[in-house]
């Protein structure tokens, strides 16, 4: 099998599109695709999309939060599907995906569950996170930004004491 090379993973204008990687000699749409829940995640201080492209989820210090994940099928057949890799996770983030592998029926979806679990004095700044998922030689991934800051990174806020 030969690589595909991987688009610039972090430009801003294909942040809310999915990032598809062929099996070499194909061609047309994969047999999977897959969307965030943002809308059904929980334990986030804040999850917001005032910034383009992917949303931005808030996850504080010494915190855990869970991220749905809904993936459909795309094609006619059954195919298998697993978490391959999170790509841009910061050091003090840990993940699991509950499940991380599953057989997806042809019209079926299955959803499952990103869990993110933060150490101490979070000061990352916002990154963008990558989340690859592979079925049938296709490999699709998907991005959002996780961090602390709502993507400001350097800057910093005071209030004055009068």
């Amino acid at each position: 099998m030969t690589p595909v090379p991987t688009p610039p993973t972090f430009q801003p204008d294909i942040l809310d599109k999915p990032i598809i990687n062929a099996p070499a000699g194909e061609e047309g749409a994969p047999p999977f695709l897959f969307e965030f829940d943002t809308g059904n995640s929980s334990g986030f201080e804040e999850v917001r999309a005032d910034r383009p492209g992917a949303p931005t989820l808030i996850l504080g210090s010494n915190a855990s939060a869970t991220l749905p994940i809904v993936v459909s099928s795309e094609a006619d057949t059954g195919v298998d599907v697993r978490v391959v890799r999170t790509d841009g996770l910061p050091d003090d983030v840990c993940v699991s995906y509950v499940p991380d592998s599953f057989t997806l029926q042809a019209g079926e979806k299955v959803r499952l569950k990103m869990h993110l679990a933060a150490l101490n004095n979070r000061t990352i700044p916002a990154e963008a996170i990558v989340v690859w998922m592979e079925g049938a030689g296709w490999e699709v991934g998907r991005s959002f930004f996780l961090g602390p800051d709502h993507g400001r990174a350097g800057v910093v806020e005071s209030n004055p004491l009068p």
